[in-house]
């Protein structure tokens, strides 16, 4: 038999720290993706991701160029925060690159389905560049 729980505020044990219910639904991710960007071949190829949450696939557009669609998607682009970050250990390099959501024919990069990102080298060029360790974490409203 299902139950229901309703409240407004939780607190730890000792009735300490805490938190409103509406806080933890706006502040938790809604999605996330550990990957390794030069193993994602393909829409279907999952090789490369090490772990997901809400995530029915992640997209190899080209080099350097993802897109991670949602199981579950978001009520408005207008909520969507994006982050996260990317290194590649070439050669013992250990590169430092740059992870931005990328603008979709000229307009937002976000769908309420979809973030579309790139991952760029931190060298001397500006190319695009799959990378061996890449976050992905996306907040919003679902």
């Amino acid at each position: 038999m299902a139950s229901e729980l309703r409240v407004n505020t939780l607190k730890d044990a000792n009735g300490n720290n805490s938190v409103s219910t509406s806080n933890l639904e706006k502040g938790r991710a809604k999605a996330w993706a550990n990957l390794d960007g030069t193993a994602v071949t393909s829409a279907t190829d999952t090789t490369g991701v090490r772990g997901s949450f809400n995530l029915t696939s992640l997209v190899d557009n080209t080099t350097g160029d993802h897109t991670a669609n949602l199981t579950s998607g978001f009520t408005s682009t207008d909520d969507i925060v994006f982050t996260g970050s990317c290194q590649d250990d070439d050669d013992n390099n250990k590169h430092v690159a740059g992870l931005c959501p990328i603008r979709i024919s000229g307009g937002s990069p976000f769908t309420t389905t979809s973030v579309r990102f790139t991952t760029g080298h931190d060298g001397n060029t500006t190319s695009l560049r799959d990378m061996d360790f890449t976050t992905v974490v996306i907040h919003g409203e679902v």
